[in-house]
Formats: structure tokens, sequence, C-alpha cells
């Protein structure tokens, strides 16, 4: 694993490294019980799930991230071991989910961590974020209209994906201006990986016409 995040840019102390091992140990205990995720194997969660979450690491220069459609705390519990001065806030429906995230930032107490139980629709913006992340919560057109309302100004949305088809990427309303569809490479893992990043026109920033 350590490899890994190395070829990724990302270099962990040992208490990171720990806390990463602990993590893996809980959702392992966990997944017998709650079915959190499909991948059972050890080293297929170190690649599947820690590695391909580190990937988006050098995409969030902001300090305050909002994770959709957590699940099993991913990307948002690795990314917020191996970044404690960024705030995370970590979103899911599913009540047994934002358990199993709870239980994972009391038991390594990871304090910049916030957990909430809800959809994100229903979320109000009182509080914005400097990026919006998500890894493979649904398409990226029904992302964007979920979420624009939580994003700040100048902020991005980093939406996670495998294969993405043409058709997919021009669904993506007007109000919303397309920076980059960053493929990246994920040590161990033979298959495609897709990060589109995404900014809100500022001339329709705050708009609530989501299709103007």
């Amino acid at each position: 694993m350590i490899k890994g995040c190395k070829d990724l840019g990302i270099n962990l102390s040992e208490h990171q490294v720990q806390n990463i091992a602990k993590f893996l140990v809980d959702l392992q205990k966990w997944n017998k019980a709650f079915n959190l995720t499909a991948v059972r194997n050890p080293r297929d969660m170190i690649i599947n799930h820690i590695l391909d979450s580190f990937s988006l690491n050098k995409y969030i220069s902001g300090n305050t991230i909002l994770d959709v459609g957590s699940g099993a705390g991913l990307p948002g519990l690795p990314l917020a071991i191996a970044n404690p001065n960024k705030k995370f806030t970590l979103i899911d429906s599913s009540g047994k989910k934002t358990r199993f995230i709870h239980h994972v930032k009391t038991n390594l107490l990871l304090e910049n961590v916030t957990v909430i139980n809800s959809r994100v629709e229903n979320l109000n913006n009182k509080v914005v974020f400097d990026h919006i992340i998500s890894r493979a919560f649904s398409s990226v057109a029904r992302f964007l209209e979920l979420t624009q309302h939580l994003l700040k100004q100048q902020g991005s949305l980093l939406a996670m994906k495998g294969n993405i088809s043409k058709n997919e990427i021009s669904e993506i309303p007007k109000s919303w201006k397309f920076i980059k569809q960053h493929d990246v490479h994920i040590p161990m893992l033979f298959k495609k990986r897709t990060i589109l990043e995404l900014k809100i026109m500022e001339e329709k920033f705050g708009s609530n016409n989501f299709n103007s």
C-alpha cells in the first residue's frame, strides 16, 4: 500500500498507515454483518478502495470537502486520514453506512470528519464547500443537479467514474463549465478510472435554474 500511495504522490506517516489499517480491519468486520462493499479480499480493498480514493487527493486543494453517497466512507475517510488539516463532511442516506462511518471516526479520533445521515438534496446551503466529490454516486448530470446549491463560488465538483460515455458528458448542463476529464492510473488496478472536474459558470452562480 505504501508504494501505491507514493506512486500517487502521497506520503503517509506511520500513524496514518496504522489508521488506514484499522479502517480496513473495521470494514472487513462490519462488512460480514452489513454488506457495506462487494469487495471482500483485503488486498483488493487496498487497491479498489484506498488507492482509488487517494487518486482524488491532488485535485482537492481547498479546505472543505463534501463526499456525497459516501457508502462505507469512500473516498472521504482515506482522504480525511491523509489530510488532517482539511475538513470532510461525509453524507449517505443509509443508516447502517453512516453508523459505520461514525464508528471509524470515533475509533480513529478523526476530528476533521462530520457524518450526516440524509439525502444530499435535503441539505440546506448554510454551509457550502470548496469541493464536492463522489464515487460512482449517480449520472454526472444528476450529481450536479442534487449538489449545486452546496458548492462555493470557484469551488469544483469532482466525479469519479469508470467508463464514461460521450452521451453522459453531453448531458452536462450549460450552466456548468467542464474543466477537464482526468484519466487516472490506480496502481495495480487494471481498470479505467476517470475523474471529471467541473465548476459552475460565474454568471450562473447562485441561480436556482439548473438547466439555464
